[in-house]
């Protein structure tokens, strides 16, 4: 009878935590990654990426509403980077994402300053992201020299 009455209790301290861990909202699945943490995650994979030199790659994480000041679209860049590529001015490329950071409102991000240098010199960018479908893409960039 004692064993019993030990089981109902536990039974009970049970379903009073679980009821518990509900109404205070405890996570009982794991959550997946924030909006800054994907950003981040894909404005480091972006840097490595571009790193390697691989253009092709590289343009998948560009919006297909990609624009700027200095590309009118994502075919432009990626004439733009296959050209630099070739007269070898992403040699050497650096890419620093440490000191970048990222500021999201409803859909959209701005990741600032992402600090390059290579060949042709050194420039801070300032990358806009959107969210289009679900992912994260980049919809337009600064160029700061």
């Amino acid at each position: 009878k004692e064993r019993d009455m030990r089981r109902t209790t536990v039974m009970a301290l049970v379903i009073i935590g679980a009821v518990a861990c509900v109404l205070s909202g405890c996570a009982t699945t794991a959550q997946g990654p924030t909006d800054e943490e994907v950003v981040a995650k894909l404005t480091q994979e972006c840097a490595d990426t571009a790193m390697t030199k691989d253009i092709d790659k590289l343009m998948t994480y560009f919006s297909e509403k990609f624009t700027s000041y200095e590309y009118s679209d994502k075919a432009d860049l990626a004439s733009f980077l296959t050209s630099a590529k070739d007269s070898g001015m992403l040699d050497d490329l650096k890419i620093d994402v440490t000191s970048a950071t990222t500021t999201i409102e409803k859909d959209t991000a701005i990741v600032e300053p992402v600090n390059i240098s290579g060949g042709f010199g050194s420039a801070s960018l300032t990358f806009h992201a959107a969210k289009e479908d679900g992912a994260w893409k980049i919809s337009s960039l600064d160029i700061g020299y």
